[in-house]
């Protein structure tokens, strides 16, 4: 007889932990994609201020034959079109990826990420996937 209630004890434990873990994995994507919108937004910021600055404060290219203008509004297409791709991606993808943008959420945590070649070594890519 307690020999079953140990079991039944075992099994609701088993149960509560899988349901914790569900919750939590759900909301370390909310946070993930959370991360991910604010890393586009912040991209596409840039690229606006950018463009902004150099209608207001137009540089000197006209030796060159380019304006300005035009460069910046190139530089926001391929903003935009990388935004485009990155969209189209899965969820699956977007959360792994995730440690190539500027925040990241790792057990917990969320970090400024840094971009340095160490990032495209196995051993990190092992460690934080």
């Amino acid at each position: 007889m307690d020999n079953n209630n140990k079991k039944l004890d075992l099994r609701s434990l088993r149960i509560e932990n899988f349901q914790y873990r569900n919750e939590n994995r759900f909301l370390n994507i909310i946070i993930k994609g959370f991360l991910f919108t604010s890393n586009i937004i912040f991209i596409l910021f840039f690229s606006i201020l950018f463009l902004l600055l150099t209608t207001l404060f137009p540089l000197n290219l006209s030796d060159l034959g380019i304006n300005a203008f035009f460069v910046a509004f190139y530089l926001l297409a391929i903003f935009i079109s990388f935004f485009i791709l990155y969209m189209k991606c899965s969820w699956r993808i977007i959360i792994k990826k995730s440690k190539w943008l500027l925040f990241r959420y790792h057990n917990g945590i969320i970090r400024l990420n840094y971009i340095s070649l160490s990032n495209f070594s196995s051993n990190t890519r092992n460690k934080y996937l």
